[in-house]
Order: structure tokens, then C-alpha cells, then sequence
């Protein structure tokens, strides 16, 4: 569930992103395969996370605890800001 995303890439868990982008990664999950799933943010990017969204990767946000709209990243410079819905 991603809304107005620019430029946004995923890279695996032993590539590293290219200068001047923010990455994200799944530090914590109950599925193990889902650890280390990265996703890039440039500059600008606008990244909804939610149950069923697929930014961090197909299964990594399908969660029944999680709302449709729980947090939203917002990347300013090489940091990323997290808004939290407070939806559930």
C-alpha cells in the first residue's frame, strides 16, 4: 500500500544502498524470512505501511494486528520520519 512514491527500490539484505538514500529494514517479524527486507527512500518519498500493503515486500505487512493504514514514512534528507496512526 504505498501512496506517492518516487524512485523507491528494494535491495536485498546484503546490497547496499547508493549515497544520499534512506533505508528501512525489517529489524523484527515472526515470519524469519521476512528479516532483512530493505526498501530505499529517496528524498521526498511518501510510503503508507498497512496490512496487505506490499512496500516492504509481498507477506511482510499481512498482519492481522496491523490496521490498513497504520504508519506512514516520510523521507526528508537521508532521514526517515514515521507517523503513527494510532489506528489500532
Amino acid at each position: 500500500m504505498a501512496a506517492d512514491v518516487t524512485k523507491t527500490d528494494h535491495y536485498a539484505a546484503s546490497a547496499s544502498a547508493p549515497e544520499g538514500v534512506a533505508v528501512v529494514t525489517v529489524a523484527f517479524h515472526r515470519e524469519r524470512s521476512h528479516l532483512g527486507a530493505r526498501l530505499a527512500l529517496h528524498h521526498g518519498d511518501v510510503v503508507a505501511l498497512g496490512r496487505g500493503g506490499s512496500a516492504l515486500g509481498a507477506g511482510v505487512l499481512d498482519d492481522a494486528l496491523l490496521s490498513r493504514r497504520h504508519a506512514t514514512l516520510r523521507c526528508v534528507g537521508r532521514d526517515v520520519v514515521v507517523e503513527d496512526h494510532a489506528s489500532r
